[in-house]
């Protein structure tokens, strides 16, 4: 096995080139940079007033290490949750190492300025940066847990959430933030009514310790459901069926269910409904196809159908995103 690649982020950034389109126009900023003999890493960045939103993507053909020094670190509070892929962080001044699966999160706070990423080939993660004043805010000094992280903040001592279980209303709430349509002051107002939920969600899995209960599941079958979900990744657009998945991968059809629900946070066809939309949104946005022809992109006979769960995902009609 090759040992990952070394690069740094300030090359990265300075290789970059802008990427055009409607995205600009919802306020995001977006680059790609391609990084030698390794693939492409692009970001998209949004910032506002008390939090800065970046979702990132990679296409490497291996491993890689990310070195990075950020000197707003010791600022903000970073909630992380990969949507696709693995990735990890390294800081080193702490000798705090953390990895987060598809659909896991944290929230941190880490009084230093460098860092090594660690990525896995091929990611999609959405990370946010929190002030750590507005943090603090949220925060109420009668409750013992939460006097806790607020003394803690104010005395920029290390915070570490633990690595929170796969939940659909967290991930729900960080796709509405990096798919949010929206532009201007309704935009304002949308996102940061996001992220209250997003923190609320997050330090509600804090109180309860929930971060730190494992899913039971044995290794031969969760390595089989990795394997499901990565041929889902890219057979999402096809007809799919619990008894010919059940059949295709060895598992019955019950603990198919049960367990994938468990390990991801969402049911197998919540999973596929994701992918289509998310897909059909990139297409309309960045391609211009019409919307009939992304209906039967991603496995939609009846335009009218696809046109309704659309507008169920993210609150818009397909058409008003062509470009």
């Amino acid at each position: 096995m090759s040992s990952p690649a070394l690069l740094q982020y300030q090359e990265i950034l300075q290789q970059s080139y802008p990427l055009s389109g409607p995205e600009e126009a919802y306020g995001f900023k977006a680059w790609a940079s391609d990084c030698e003999s390794i693939g492409k890493y692009e970001e998209r960045t949004l910032d506002l007033d008390t939090f800065s939103v970046r979702e990132i993507r990679t296409t490497f053909e291996r491993d890689c290490k990310i070195q990075v020094q950020h000197d707003a670190l010791p600022g903000v509070v970073n909630v992380c949750m990969p949507i696709q892929g693995r990735v990890g962080t390294n800081f080193h001044e702490v000798g705090l190492l953390t990895e987060l699966g598809a659909g896991a999160h944290h929230f941190i706070y880490i009084p230093e300025t460098n860092y090594e990423l660690v990525v896995h080939k091929n990611i999609r993660v959405a990370h946010f940066q929190v002030c750590t004043d507005y943090f603090s805010s949220l925060l109420c000094p009668s409750e013992n847990w939460s006097d806790t992280l607020r003394e803690k903040l104010l005395r920029k001592e290390m915070l570490y959430s633990g690595d929170g279980l796969r939940s659909p209303a967290i991930r729900q709430a960080i796709e509405a933030i990096i798919n949010c349509p929206l532009s201007g002051t309704v935009r304002k107002l949308f996102l940061e009514a996001k992220v209250l939920e997003l923190l609320a969600l997050q330090l509600e899995h804090y109180q309860r310790g929930s971060n730190v209960q494992a899913v039971r599941i044995n290794r031969r079958d969760k390595d089989v459901l990795e394997q499901l979900r990565e041929h889902l990744l890219v057979t999402f657009h096809h007809d799919h069926s619990l008894q010919s998945l059940s059949t295709t991968f060895g598992i019955n059809e019950f603990k198919l269910k049960k367990q994938f629900r468990e390990l991801f946070g969402q049911t197998i066809f919540d999973f596929i409904f994701d992918l289509r939309m998310n897909h059909a949104r990139h297409l309309l946005i960045d391609t211009g196809m019409f919307v009939n022809e992304v209906s039967r992109e991603v496995g939609y006979r009846n335009p009218n159908h696809f046109s309704t769960a659309f507008r169920k995902k993210f609150g818009v009609c397909p058409g008003s995103l062509r470009s």
